[in-house]
């Protein structure tokens, strides 16, 4: 122990190239003169602690993010399990006024924007977009008051799908930094342009009218850049009055529309997986499946099987989230109901509580799994990091408690492993102070892993519509909450042993580990091993202690010139290993 704490700064940052991130944060709690170099601000570890967040918790959208610092803090923060919140407070100046019947909230796919899109405000169904500056969100957080917080219109441009109640808007890239979304190439090409920027895809679909009435069944793609603040409507879908599109899709409302990305789906560019919803006027629930390929713009209608013991009951006002499990993806569907809501909760009215799993390859059901706490129709899934998503609201008497969804779990277990019930959906501690109204068909998003916050707005229980925005802290009351200050600073104090306490053994799942970055030594029996292993010499002040370490790490170190020789006139044979 006492010669590790005496290699030199430069070769400890070295070593670091090859230990994982949650091995990296036990030895800093067991050995001070690695902690040091691990709250290390200095551009080699800040870049160190970025490239492990971004490869180890697959979030390839935060690689650009060189000019960020507080890595080290942020690894900690995603990697430790959410337990707890408070909410901040609430604002009904934010620019949208009141809305309802279910207007999406989401992320932009570089996390500077959040976006919301539709719903249904006193003028009707929308199709405007605004957006919130993350920063402004932020600095909001930062100071305790949210009255600052307002969004802006997006400037719009083309003719919009039409317009429709519980409108699904999908974004084609995968959340909280995984972006995977359609190719730059493709984008161009969509929008008819050389070069596209930084604009993005989404797709528009269904709707009804008041009262659960006359669905619908048109799509129509439109473009969203961040930089810009703007969205643009393509000729790429179908109206009702357009001719260009001539296949007939299901009419549907408060159905679920999931981004797919290529390599999980048959297209090479991603798919759209639709899910549910209500028809007829609401008289019927959905059990179909249609796909959208997006590298073609064709559909494929009601293409999922298989269910097990019991076959997908069709329903609408439930969720859906894309997540991955053992490096494959999958679609997590949660919740959900049959019946019209308006009609009262009476006979026809059903609620469901459980979960299923759609094989996006094999187009395969697998489930039901049974939550442990209900989960009620016209809630919010917000996606969050590592395959967990944040759920608000729903139900027949909506109350504001915020649960996690583990949707790993969730996947495991329709698969048949065994998972504990309580480790599928768990309640978060939020003090009763602050909290905002129960509610359903409103909007929300979580803004990790950019910031740790959650935002809802609008939506209705029983009878006016709400106009406030809530901002809750994901952050546990006992985080500490001057890390990242102590980044900008230069540095902090951290206790490492807290941290590490509470980093257990499955804080970083095995899928989340990208397989691609695995050496050929992985894979290698004892001796070769050993072969592969170069003996060092360490000269400290202890003394001289002896150090075998694999050739790659040796010959890393001498490239970098963090080694000297002790007889210059050795080169040679130094050179010959």
């Amino acid at each position: 122990r006492h010669w590790l704490e005496a290699i030199s700064c430069e070769v400890k940052l070295a070593v670091m190239e090859f230990v994982d991130g949650k091995s990296a944060v036990i030895v800093g709690s067991v050995l001070p003169g690695w902690r040091r170099v691990l709250l290390c601000t200095c551009v080699r570890a800040e870049r160190w602690w970025r490239l492990t967040t971004v490869r180890e918790l697959g979030m390839p959208a935060l690689a650009g993010l060189e000019s960020e610092r507080g890595w080290r803090d942020k690894f900690v923060r995603l990697v430790r399990p959410l337990t707890r919140a408070s909410w901040l407070g609430a604002t009904t100046k934010h620019g949208l006024r009141d809305r309802v019947a279910a207007p999406q909230m989401f992320v932009g796919p570089a996390g500077r924007r959040v976006f919301c899109y539709g719903g249904w405000s006193r003028l009707g169904p929308q199709t405007d977009l605004h957006s919130l500056d993350v920063a402004a969100v932020a600095a909001a957080a930062a100071a305790g008051s949210v009255k600052t917080l307002k969004f802006v219109a997006c400037h719009d441009k083309g003719r919009p799908v039409s317009r429709g109640a519980v409108q699904t808007l999908t974004p084609l890239w995968v959340p909280c930094g995984g972006d995977e979304g359609p190719s730059t190439d493709f984008v161009a090409r969509c929008l008819g342009t050389a070069d596209p920027g930084d604009a993005r895809l989404a797709v528009a679909f269904g709707g009804a009218g008041g009262g659960y009435l006359n669905e619908h069944n048109d799509w129509k793609v439109v473009s969203i850049s961040e930089s810009r603040n703007d969205m643009e409507w393509t000729h790429v879908g179908r109206r009702r009055r357009d001719s260009f599109h001539t296949d007939e899709l299901t009419s549907r409302c408060a159905h679920t529309a999931t981004f797919v990305p290529r390599g999980d789906s048959e297209s090479a560019e991603g798919a759209v997986f639709v899910v549910g919803g209500h028809t007829l006027d609401c008289s019927e629930s959905l059990a179909t499946v249609d796909v959208l390929d997006v590298a073609s713009w064709t559909w494929s209608q009601d293409v999922a099987s298989g269910g097990g013991a019991a076959a997908f009951v069709g329903r609408h006002g439930h969720s859906a989230f894309f997540c991955r499990c053992d490096g494959l993806g999958y679609l997590v569907v949660v919740g959900g109901g049959t019946g019209n809501i308006l009609h009262g909760f009476g006979q026809g009215i059903q609620e469901f509580d459980d979960a299923w799993v759609l094989d996006p390859r094999t187009k395969e059901w697998h489930g039901p799994v049974q939550l442990p706490t209900p989960v009620g129709r016209h809630h919010t899934l917000s996606p969050a990091p590592r395959g967990r998503a944040l759920v608000f609201g729903g139900g027949a008497r909506p109350t504001a408690d915020l649960a996690l969804l583990d949707g790993v779990a969730v996947v495991k277990a329709a698969l048949g492993r065994a998972v504990p019930p309580h480790a599928l959906l768990m309640p978060l501690d939020v003090p009763s102070t602050g909290r905002p109204d129960g509610r359903k068909m409103h909007a929300a998003a979580c803004l990790l892993p950019w910031l740790p916050l959650f935002l809802c707005y609008g939506g209705w229980r029983f009878g006016p519509h709400f106009s406030d925005l809530c901002l809750a802290d994901l952050r546990s009351p006992d985080d500490d909450d001057d890390g990242d200050k102590g980044d900008d600073a230069g540095g902090g104090d951290h206790d490492d042993d807290a941290v590490t306490a509470e980093i257990d053994d499955d804080a970083i799942d095995d899928d989340a580990i990208d397989d691609d970055d695995d050496d050929d030594d992985a894979t290698m029996d004892d001796d070769a091993a050993a072969d592969n292993l170069v003996t060092l010499h360490i000269n400290t002040d202890a003394g001289i202690h002896e150090l075998r370490v694999p050739r790659n790490v040796f010959l890393r170190m001498v490239a970098d010139g963090l080694l000297g020789l002790a007889n210059p006139d050795d080169d040679a044979a130094a050179a010959d290993g």
